[in-house]
């Protein structure tokens, strides 16, 4: 089996950490800062999930993830179909799709994102760990900037 089928340590612990620190939040969701203190995975909360749900942001890392280790390359259009899943079946969630922006439900229902200034959030920053640097690729960072900018206009 080829190397990029195995993910790293690095980069597995990286999406560990990820879905841990987003099921950590997810009950918290929405609310104003220093409104509540999170001392343990707990259920429920912002969305009524229960205790270790993670968020559209690592189901979506989850699909980007796939697509790398299925295509070898960043692969936009297979990334779309694979957050398409997300969006319509439940594909790379917990239990279910629970929660998903207007700017990300409108990028998957058209086929392209939104080209206005303001219309672009930071969901695609969360799934950016699945498109970590190696070595070599920090010596060409405009090729790892184009990159993850193509997987960020996949739902934004």
């Amino acid at each position: 089996m080829p190397t990029s089928q195995h993910p790293s340590p690095t980069l597995r612990d990286c999406v560990y950490g990820q879905a841990v620190g987003d099921a950590l939040g997810v009950p918290y969701e929405f609310r104003a800062r220093g409104t509540f203190e999170c001392t343990g995975m707990v259920g429920h909360g912002s969305h009524n999930q229960p205790a270790g749900t993670w968020s559209d942001d690592t189901s979506m890392a989850l699909a980007t993830c796939d697509s790398i280790r299925a295509t070898g390359r960043i692969d936009v259009r297979d990334m779309r179909e694979r957050f398409v899943r997300w969006y319509r079946e439940g594909a790379y969630t917990v239990s279910g799709l629970f929660d998903i922006g207007g700017t990300t439900a409108d990028a998957l229902s058209s086929g392209r994102g939104r080209a206005g200034e303001r219309d672009n959030g930071n969901g695609s920053l969360m799934r950016i760990s699945a498109r970590r640097p190696s070595t070599r690729a920090c010596s060409r960072v405009h090729a790892l900037v184009g990159s993850a900018a193509r997987v960020s206009t996949v739902s934004r």
